[in-house]
């Protein structure tokens, strides 16, 4: 599922970027920064459990994520800091 997230987001990028959709670009910054935040509010089922017993369930840093899930977050943002350049 991540990699599917990855691919529609650099997808949404690229269209941003080909047509100079500014307004289009903001908004899918901010859906993503939401996306992230809901991630870290929330938490997910691959997270792991801490000291607490097992009540937070919330992402502390990169706790809880794997190589690849990191890799593919960092290339997302690398896609949209790209995009931000480009259409400055």
């Amino acid at each position: 599922l991540e990699r599917l997230y990855h691919g529609a987001a650099v997808a949404a990028l690229r269209f941003c970027a080909e047509y100079k959709r500014r307004v289009e670009f903001r908004r899918l910054c901010d859906m993503m920064r939401m996306h992230l935040g809901n991630l870290t509010k929330y938490g997910g089922a691959n997270v792991a459990r801490f000291e607490d017993g097992g009540k937070n369930n919330k992402v502390r840093g990169w706790e809880g994520w794997t190589a690849d899930s990191i890799e593919l977050h960092l290339q997302t943002r690398f896609a949209q800091l790209e995009t931000a350049s480009a259409l400055r």
